[in-house]
């Protein structure tokens, strides 16, 4: 009750008028009448710049309407979201909710410590990469528990990064990537140039994960300067007889794959062998045998030098 009169006072016109900045953060006993003067507050306060609300907890039905008045401010470029709840419940809800709030001019956004399906992830990535707003992004720890032994809900946000031409900063740290997120963010910042910082401290991505790591960190077409991989070096140790493990040897690629298409990471690796083909000027079907009892259909490059691949089905080569 305190926040909210708190709030109320500052909702007089003198006062929001000239609010810059609104942090409640901490504020963990702050109920749904708080929220409801944050709501207001941030509609009506028109220069403000910057909005902290993490560590409180927000109700279900006070998000999309919080999502809604941040979406229309003006001059709101810094949103702080951590642990507040967001993403618990239907994930369609939710992936309205991120949609609503990347409407805005938010430049720099903290997600972190929230749990995110694959959905949410993925309508994540694809919202960022269409509005291209959002600068700095901090998602460490929203990571729930794997889709399935070979996959976890952030490698679906991962895939998207290719399309973001906006994002210099990105947090992902303790988000349960191993050695296959790496090999989607190596994938997807092949030719990424305005990404700069990235933070993977606290993932298990093990020796094979933080090779990625260092080639994107060698790779010259990407504008990768720094990164953090500290408490990152234990982690899952493939065989190379599983069939999905992208060949490093003197012949990149080489090799026999399993892939199942609805998996980012086997997406990841189909896109890396058609550019191991490339560089030897060879175009996929004249690379590939294919063995698969359905007819596959190659993916194909766009404008962009990005390659377009199959999302279902299943294939080896």
């Amino acid at each position: 009750k305190a926040v909210a009169q708190l709030l109320l006072r500052v909702l007089q016109p003198k006062l929001s008028s000239t609010l810059l900045e609104l942090s409640i953060a901490g504020c963990t006993r702050a109920g749904p009448q708080s929220m409801e003067r944050v709501v207001e507050l941030v509609s009506d306060a028109f220069n403000l710049r910057r909005l902290d609300l993490s560590q409180v907890k927000i109700e279900h039905y006070k998000l999309l309407p919080l999502c809604d008045a941040i979406s229309k401010g003006q001059t709101l470029s810094y949103v702080s979201l951590s642990s507040t709840g967001f993403g618990k419940g239907p994930s369609a809800f939710a992936c309205t909710c991120v949609t609503t709030l990347l409407q805005g001019h938010v430049a720099e956004l903290d997600l972190s410590w929230n749990q995110f399906s694959a959905e949410i992830f993925s309508c994540l990535g694809e919202t960022l990469a269409k509005r291209k707003m959002v600068k700095k992004l901090n998602i460490c720890n929203c990571s729930g528990g794997c889709i399935d032994s070979l996959s976890t809900p952030v490698n679906c946000y991962l895939e998207q990064l290719q399309m973001d031409s906006a994002l210099t900063s990105l947090d992902l740290s303790m988000s349960h990537m191993d050695y296959r997120s790496a090999l989607v963010l190596e994938d997807a910042l092949q030719n990424h140039k305005s990404l700069k910082h990235l933070q993977l401290s606290d993932n298990p991505l093990g020796p094979r994960g933080l090779r990625s790591v260092l080639r994107c960190m060698a790779t010259e077409t990407n504008g990768l300067k720094s990164f953090d991989t500290s408490g990152s070096y234990g982690g899952e140790e493939p065989s190379l007889l599983e069939n999905e493990v992208f060949n490093m040897g003197d012949l990149p690629g080489s090799g026999s794959y399993n892939l199942q298409l609805h998996r980012p990471y086997h997406r990841a690796l189909l896109r890396m062998l058609y550019r191991a083909a490339e560089r030897f000027h060879l175009s996929p079907a004249e690379v590939f045998i294919v063995n698969s009892e359905e007819p596959f259909h190659h993916g194909t490059k766009k404008k962009d030098g990005t390659w377009e691949v199959p999302k279902e089905g299943e294939v080896s080569l």
